[in-house]
């Protein structure tokens, strides 16, 4: 325990500080039932989203990302998102805003995750293969 003046200003987990942005998670929408206010995405809590279903606290930024680099539209909306497994706790807690036209084929980046994305991912049901891709780009930055 830290006392007196030598207290540091910060304390945390080393690993948490080290790469807290090191990475991000990029999902694909599977399916979209507007009517029902849900998105499937082919990621979830067995994957790289585990950190994202136990900390509410820790919720990374997120954005949609359409193939052709047309942007969605500015309306957003309150989503239901679910993981890909069929198991009924695959779903991130909260939901996420998106755009109301939001669609099968769009991404969604969810980040930075820091190490935990890939560090307590699983191959439940199949799922949790990824492809590891390095750029130069902070979402946020």
């Amino acid at each position: 325990m830290f006392a007196g003046p030598s207290r540091p200003h910060l304390e945390c987990e080393p690993g948490r500080g080290l790469v807290a942005i090191s990475t991000s998670l990029v999902a694909r929408v599977k399916l979209v039932k507007r009517a029902s206010g849900e998105v499937y995405l082919n990621d979830g809590i067995y994957g790289g989203l585990l950190e994202w279903s136990q900390a509410r606290a820790l919720r990374p930024a997120h954005r949609v990302m359409r193939v052709g680099g047309t942007a969605p539209a500015g309306e957003v909306g309150q989503f239901t998102v679910y993981g890909p497994t069929c198991d009924p706790l695959d779903v991130l807690p909260g939901g996420l805003v998106l755009p109301v036209d939001i669609a099968e084929g769009d991404y969604v980046e969810l980040g930075p995750l820091g190490a935990y994305g890939v560090a307590t991912a699983t191959r439940f049901n199949g799922y949790g293969a990824a492809e590891t891709v390095e750029v130069d780009h902070v979402l946020g930055a």
